[in-house]
């Protein structure tokens, strides 16, 4: 898989908490199947990192992450889940975890933020810490379809 540098990720991680933690707004936790149009805006950002994105596979789960409102009619949330993809040898890697910063109008989603995607163990250990830290434990990964 090719892997966007750290830093890069890092500074937008820490931008969007920033704008989070700064909004003072009340954020709720919310329970949803994404959408199919929702899944095509995540998986569309995912593959743009993938070496072989005509063969990602993805597993989707709820959206369990909290919701933040922004304004009458847009929020924003984190989400993740697992994408299969082929290396460069042209095998499978296993499911890979992501996150992913998701923003909604209308409660649709409407641009998708890579923040974390798994590959070498520590970018799959900071993957995995990440998601934790918004809501999706290890039981979330366990039930992905």
């Amino acid at each position: 898989m090719l892997i966007r540098p750290m830093k890069v990720r890092n500074t937008l991680y820490g931008l969007l908490l920033a704008i989070v933690a700064l909004s003072g707004v009340q954020s709720s936790a919310l329970a949803r199947e994404l959408t199919t149009s929702d899944q095509k805006i995540v998986a569309d950002a995912i593959k743009d990192r993938l070496r072989d994105a005509a063969s990602a596979m993805f597993k989707w789960g709820a959206l369990e992450g909290v919701v933040t409102p922004a304004d009458d009619n847009s929020s924003s949330a984190i989400y993740c889940g697992y994408v299969n993809s082929r290396n460069a040898y042209g095998g499978f890697v296993g499911d890979t975890p992501y996150g992913i910063f998701l923003m909604f109008v209308d409660d649709a989603v409407v641009s998708a933020v890579v923040l974390g995607l798994g590959g070498a163990r520590r970018e799959t250990n900071a993957a995995y810490q990440f998601c934790a830290q918004n809501g999706y434990g290890a039981g979330y990964f366990a039930g992905l379809r």
